[in-house]
């Protein structure tokens, strides 16, 4: 025998039944349970409304209300979204919903501007550049002198009439 190795004993080999029961075991602990939404260990995961879901995004609620009005955390409602909808990041799919509900918004302003004027005004402002009509007014610099002039000597008048009145009563507290 060479120097430096020993005699060790041979590792036993599984017997076929243990291997075999170790296999069932291991296949029990892979199977889903439950609810397939179920990522990792823990309780089963809960139904989500995914139509709910979309509408919520599209009125533009928060992910924490449309995780409240689901009754899940918002964590949850992340994971989940992102695997129903194919491993895209939560902002991605949430941008994209909200976009449909800015069409239904614009779609129902269009319509409601047929019978609304406020709305038509206001949509011609925003998306065809029509604005309020504004009437040009030609200030001279004489007519500025001459306005100044006024504003000044009515501070004067003002600031006289002010000191009348204190000397008034002053007067009548002496008397």
């Amino acid at each position: 025998m060479p120097k430096g190795k020993h005699n060790s004993p041979k590792p036993k080999r599984v017997i076929p039944k243990a291997a075999e029961q170790l296999e069932k075991q291991l296949e029990k602990m892979a199977a889903p349970k439950g609810n397939q939404n179920s990522v990792g260990h823990g309780r089963p995961g809960k139904d989500i409304d995914w139509i709910m879901f979309e509408n919520l995004c599209g009125i533009h609620c928060t992910q924490s209300e449309i995780a409240s009005m689901l009754k899940i955390h918002p964590d949850t409602l992340r994971d989940r979204a992102i695997e129903y909808y194919n491993d895209i990041d939560f902002s991605t799919i949430y941008k994209k919903l909200q976009e449909n509900g800015k069409c239904s918004l614009r779609r129902n302003q269009f319509a409601m501007s047929k019978t609304n004027a406020s709305m038509a005004i206001w949509l011609g402002k925003q998306y065809l550049g029509q604005k309020d009509k504004e009437e040009e007014t030609n200030v001279t610099p004489e007519t500025l002198n001459a306005f100044n002039s006024f504003m000044t000597m009515l501070n004067k008048a003002q600031s006289s009439a002010l000191n009348k009145d204190e000397t008034n009563n002053s007067t009548e507290i002496k008397s």
